[in-house]
């Protein structure tokens, strides 16, 4: 059977076009999703990097949050009150985070409200409700 070259013609056209288009779900230059403020804010420790007003000195800077899936965070700071740089003792307290932006953290019968200004997979720039402070924290030690 021979095929009149116009038919041929328009085949081979509708074959290209169906064959160079691709569903996004194929491509495979696409972003991987963004991480959650909650996946960000549990990937590891957060050192103290800085605060307004005031400022952590070196030995403080060692000192970091740590934030578990399970509510829990570890906080463990620093001291060179005694000449020497010491850790005051890991504290383990609760948080809860409501809203992707607003931290509540429980410390025994004492809690502490914080709003999260930015969150990115290396820096954790909060603003302390109660007393007014800007706090930033990093993944580096110091």
């Amino acid at each position: 059977m021979k095929i009149p070259k116009q038919v041929f013609s328009v085949i081979i056209l509708c074959l290209f076009i169906i064959t160079s288009c691709s569903s996004d779900d194929d491509n495979s230059d696409s972003q991987p999703p963004q991480p959650t403020t909650i996946e960000l804010l549990t990937s590891g420790k957060w050192y103290f990097e800085s605060k307004t007003p005031g400022m952590y000195t070196s030995c403080e800077k060692k000192g970091y949050i740590q934030f578990k899936t399970n509510g829990d965070l570890i906080l463990n700071s620093f001291d060179d009150g005694s000449g020497s740089c010491e850790s005051l003792g890991a504290v383990t307290a609760a948080y809860t985070l409501t809203s992707n932006v607003n931290l509540t953290l429980v410390f025994g019968p004492d809690s502490q409200s914080a709003v999260i200004n930015s969150i990115s997979t290396n820096e954790l720039k909060v603003s302390n409700s109660d007393t007014g402070e800007n706090l930033v924290f990093d993944k580096t030690e110091g």
